[in-house]
């Protein structure tokens, strides 16, 4: 293992201190595009309490969606894929979790907008989560002329061949410029020399680091049932200086306010009446009293708000079977295809999440729980982005209103009823019972006129029935012409003179 200097202090006939017991971990996988390992990482990261999750060859899908978790914030190194204004785009072959927690102090940084490199600064460690394709030079351009910051922490799947990494072995695939680079700019591999990080036996998934006591090894009991194995990495926080101050509030959950209420009630006894209070600084006092008391009795019947993440609800005791039969079977037939408890593991977890979100689908009861469902609703049951024939287009000024609901009213639609995606709107608004966004519109108008034609002559609406009168230019003195039509079709037009 390559050591940094200040990595190996002199022995001075004294215990040495060990390392503390607070650290920053992250980890470092991937998936293989793999839905069912990309759920698993998440979930098993969670469990374990990792702050960081480094995802290479994340699964993801068209219009900008991949697998997420409610206890992690994710962060992708571009922000749109495959939608329909940019079809056929890269996809990001990396992806960056942070655990949600009032611990953890994330910084952004400027997007390389390079979908295999992401930056992100966590507690002051500045992590670059790599992906580089065989044979690929731009990820390895980047990173060997790359001047590491201070807490500096580097690592992906490098696909290349070094001694250095792994030993034995033939440098090949830019191992000689990648091991020159690490010793040039301090950044020593901080993981365990030789270790396997692939299932063909060789070392592929790389970390470097200048922080010192920073190490790394491989996670067996984290596997994701891809074809690579799980990385940790453990920083301790004693190496980044002060650690940051987090600021929290505390709230009374309701079902704890008849005890909030009763300490309240006890606290307030030992308080002086302030009706009695002679001077200033006796009713100060008793502000002081009362504001202690109130302060003591949030925190002891509340608890404090860091807005910490939580598992995900579609890890069910069927997957934690399945996963564990599959770690088993794994010990027993290593280096072996692809057993049948593996095939059997991914194929309960895929449908665990498709069967979770089905039913909350299912019993959704109103708009707001439509509403809750929208940002992360599971990507083969979200109503699908509209395409281009989907939208109405209505010319003119005064129209904005019936393209928009005729988008929306089309996108509801395809989400109701089974058709294709490339099924007319007209089609889709017959089959659906739904009227067009003009007609609606038009019905809507003819409503408003009704309603200001009926109410009494001396109500404040009663002006907006009367017609208004051309001031100036042609047609001066005479009433204005009502438009009641929103858009003018070929019929209402003026033949031409092939039809005449």
């Amino acid at each position: 293992m390559l050591e940094h200097p200040n990595n190996t202090p002199a022995y001075n006939g004294q215990q040495q201190p060990s390392l503390p017991s607070k650290q920053l971990r992250v980890c470092w996988a991937n998936v293989g595009r793999s839905s069912p390992c990309h759920i698993t990482i998440l979930e098993v990261a969670f469990q374990k309490g990792l702050d960081v999750v480094c995802v290479q060859e994340p699964f993801t899908c068209a219009n900008s969606r991949t697998s997420t978790h409610p206890g992690f914030r994710h962060l992708a190194p571009i922000s749109t894929w495959d939608t329909p204004t940019a079809s056929g785009s890269a996809r990001p072959r990396v992806m960056t979790y942070i655990r949600k927690g009032y611990h953890l102090r994330l910084q952004t940084r400027e997007s390389l907008n390079h979908p295999d490199l992401l930056w992100v600064v966590v507690n002051g460690v500045a992590i670059l989560n790599c992906y580089r394709q065989p044979l690929t030079p731009d990820v390895l351009q980047y990173v060997t002329h790359l001047t590491p910051p201070q807490h500096c922490l580097v690592g992906g799947d490098f696909n290349v061949r070094h001694e250095s990494f792994e030993p034995a072995v033939t440098a090949a695939n830019g191992g000689i410029e990648l091991a020159r680079w690490a010793a040039a700019a301090s950044m020593d591999y901080i993981g365990v020399p030789g270790q396997p990080t692939h299932c063909a036996g060789h070392v592929l998934d790389l970390t470097f680091s200048n922080i010192p006591f920073a190490q790394s090894a491989v996670e067996a009991s984290m596997h994701s049932g891809s074809d690579h194995e799980t990385i940790v990495t453990s920083i301790p926080t004693s190496a980044l200086g002060t650690p940051h101050l987090a600021q929290y509030h505390y709230r009374v959950p309701e079902a704890s306010l008849p005890k909030f209420a009763g300490l309240i009630e006890i606290g307030v006894q030992g308080i002086p009446d302030p009706l009695a209070a002679q001077d200033t600084a006796q009713l100060d006092n008793c502000v002081s009293l009362l504001t202690e008391t109130i302060q003591h009795s949030v925190r002891t019947a509340g608890r404090p708000d860091r807005k910490e993440g939580r598992a995900a609800p579609w890890w069910t005791e069927e997957c934690k079977t399945a996963y564990q039969a599959y770690k088993r079977a794994r010990q027993l037939y290593l280096g072996s295809p692809p057993s049948e408890e593996t095939r059997a593991f991914k194929t309960i977890v895929r449908q665990a999440k498709r069967q979770y979100w089905r039913h909350v689908i299912d019993n959704a009861k109103d708009d707001k729980d439509l509403f809750k469902l929208s940002p992360q609703g599971y990507h083969c049951l979200r109503i699908p982005v509209p395409s281009a024939w989907d939208r109405v287009l209505v010319q003119g000024p005064h129209q904005t209103a019936a393209n928009t609901q005729a988008w929306q009213t089309a996108r509801a639609a395809r989400g109701i009823l089974p058709v294709w995606r490339t099924t007319p709107t007209a089609t889709l608004f017959r089959d659906a019972g739904l009227p067009s966004a003009a007609v609606a519109l038009e019905e809507a108008k003819l409503r408003y006129a009704t309603h200001l034609r009926a109410i009494d002559s001396d109500h404040l609406l009663t002006n907006r029935a009367v017609v208004p009168i051309v001031n100036r230019g042609k047609g001066a003195g005479k009433p204005q012409r009502i438009q009641t039509k929103p858009l003018t079709t070929r019929l209402d037009a003026e033949p031409t003179q092939h039809s005449a």
